[in-house]
């Protein structure tokens, strides 16, 4: 028995590391296997492969397709609003509000410089303090105009719906949708830097 026990020690000793190292590599490899296609949380950060997002994605897309695409209206409580014309916002595109707006009538530069009155009413003096992120407001068309709102750096959101209700005080407003790039006031926008 001794003599085994000396052969076994030797073999170790001369070929242990390369054991080590491949029980090691087969956990690592283990472990990639399984992180392909769950969720791994290790201590308090939590891990997420390629294969997770995509699963997540999908779930995202058919609860979206289930929902009538009606989910952001819901959750900004566009129809709370009480407008006089048809709001929407189609999807969330990161930080990015595009709000693309038809009117029954000729937008004109005093028409721009109403809708930032508008803005600033309802949503008041930018500031440190009153931080609702930057907007602009431009014509894209002869009845169309388009108010980008970017919160990059915002620390509050109340312009989202504010530019809505802004809208609302603009006479001739029949259409606000925001983030669809398959509107009147989007195609213009295109044609015109084309």
């Amino acid at each position: 028995m001794q003599k085994n026990e000396t052969k076994l020690q030797a073999f170790l000793r001369r070929k242990g590391n390369y054991l080590a190292g491949g029980v090691m590599a087969a956990a690592f490899i283990g472990l990639m296997i399984l992180g392909a296609n769950v969720n791994i949380t290790i201590g308090e950060d939590y891990i997420s492969t390629k294969k997770v997002q995509e699963k997540v994605l999908e779930k995202v897309d058919s609860y979206l397709a289930e929902h009538d695409n009606n989910t952001w209206d819901g959750y900004y409580g566009i129809k709370e609003l009480g407008l006089r014309y048809d709001a929407h916002i189609v999807a969330l595109d990161g930080e990015m509000f595009v709000y693309n707006v038809e009117l029954d009538r000729t937008v004109t530069d005093d028409t721009v410089s109403q809708l930032e009155e508008q803005i600033v009413k309802k949503c008041g003096v930018y500031s440190e303090d009153n931080n609702y992120g930057e907007y602009w407001v431009e014509k894209t068309g002869e009845k169309t105009l388009r108010v980008v709102l970017d919160l990059g750096n915002a620390t509050d959101g109340k312009a989202i719906t504010g530019i809505f209700r802004a809208l609302d005080d603009i006479d001739g407003v029949v259409k606000a949708v925001v983030n669809d790039y398959n509107t009147p006031a989007a195609s213009s926008a295109a044609d015109k830097t084309a």
